[in-house]
């Protein structure tokens, strides 16, 4: 909405056209907090690493595997692991698809206990890597990842402890 004098009525309560109480609510149903987002380049990459926060503080909560069937490819294989995100009122669950999904993780008795993490692109590949914010490809090898061909993530209600 580019209506300064708009703005300035609705921050200051006063009241407003219904035309655009009309489109405040259509955008607002529009809106699926808990819905799935895909991540398919730096933009979106870096919109999750801001939402969690770099995964800084935050704990694994659980991995899962969802395996698919060979005779019905609309189930393929998943691979999803739930963050506990440090200072949030929601937790984050991040799903890996398609590709052959890599997984390299040295479980530690930190209770798995991450510090930073990044996201790297490289040859259709999207990976997950724990241990610092700035990693390129050839620091993977030293570091916990996951990684696929597809990646999308979603907020979750926070878990109980």
């Amino acid at each position: 909405i580019n209506n300064e004098e708009l703005i300035k009525d609705i921050e200051l309560g006063h009241q407003v056209d219904e035309k655009y109480r009309t489109i405040a609510k259509k955008l607002n149903d529009s809106i699926d907090v808990y819905g799935w987002h895909e991540v398919t380049n730096r933009q979106e990459a870096d919109e999750l690493l801001d939402i969690a926060g770099g995964f800084h503080d935050s704990y694994i909560r659980e991995f899962k595997g969802v395996f698919g069937r060979p005779y019905e490819p609309e189930f393929s294989t998943k691979f999803q692991i739930s963050f506990e995100l440090y200072g949030n009122h929601f937790d984050i669950m991040m799903e890996f698809e398609e590709g052959g999904i890599g997984v390299h993780y040295d479980f530690s008795s930190y209770l798995n206990y991450i510090y930073l993490s990044s996201i790297i692109f490289h040859n259709g590949y999207i990976y997950w890597v724990e241990g610092d914010d700035e990693l390129s490809l050839v620091d993977i090898k030293n570091h916990s990842y996951i990684c696929a061909k597809k990646l999308r993530w979603k907020i979750i209600d926070k878990m109980e402890k």
